[in-house]
């Protein structure tokens, strides 16, 4: 079954990482939300990929110099997205420490058991310290492998690698280590989609979550 995922929500349609995005991922029948969260001066949880609120807001301020009360009004807080959407939430936890504020928030919300923590191996440390069931996305840039002992102290149920730097190979080490659940990003076109499943990938970010869920329909790998 083909797992799809709204990068950031929908950001072809939508602000990425807000609210409205991220609504509209579900609607469109996503299987599941990737977003980011990074913490306020004051310390609360928001969604933002960036350090600074520039790119995407066209304000000069870094976030971990304002107070949430500043950024409420552009700035969904974590709970707000707990209170919007139902399906799987990607939690992508950046900056020191989101973790240990995000995860509060989330059991709060009662919504850990829908929650992948996805990331660098230096992150999912300190999920899996806070939390030892928690389900965890290890993401993994370039064509070589984690150490063992990373992969075995992290015990990620998925492999998230980015599929234009793949070898193949690399695939089969994953199998050998018991990792045989992959996520992939962003496949965006269907070009990279058939190129995705053909590897082996069933978990697919996507920036074009409309595009790419009508190229899987289309093309039969849609779950």
């Amino acid at each position: 079954m083909l797992t799809l995922i709204g990068h950031r929500g929908t950001p072809s349609e939508f602000t990425e990482n807000t609210v409205t995005s991220l609504r509209n991922a579900e609607a469109l029948g996503a299987d599941g939300v990737e977003f980011d969260v990074r913490l306020t001066r004051d310390g609360v949880p928001v969604l933002l990929h960036d350090a600074d609120l520039n790119r995407i807001w066209g304000r000069p301020d870094q976030l971990a110099d304002v107070d949430f009360g500043d950024v409420s009004d552009i700035l969904p807080s974590l709970a707000d997205v707990l209170d919007a959407v139902s399906i799987q939430l990607v939690v992508d936890c950046k900056g020191s420490g989101t973790v240990q504020r995000a995860i509060p928030v989330l059991r709060d919300g009662a919504a850990l058991d829908r929650s992948v923590f996805i990331g660098q191996h230096e992150v999912l440390r300190e999920v899996r310290a806070e939390l030892p069931d928690a389900r965890l996305a290890l993401s993994w840039a370039g064509d070589s492998t984690p150490p063992a002992q990373v992969v075995e102290a992290l015990q990620p149920e998925i492999m998230n690698v980015r599929w234009r730097d793949l070898d193949p190979s690399v695939l089969g080490w994953y199998r050998s280590v018991g990792l045989t659940t992959w996520w992939t990003y962003t496949i965006d076109d269907a070009n990279a989609l058939r190129q995705a499943v053909d590897l082996g990938f069933t978990g697919l970010i996507t920036n074009d979550l409309p595009g790419v869920s009508a190229a899987a329909t289309k093309t039969g790998v849609a779950g």
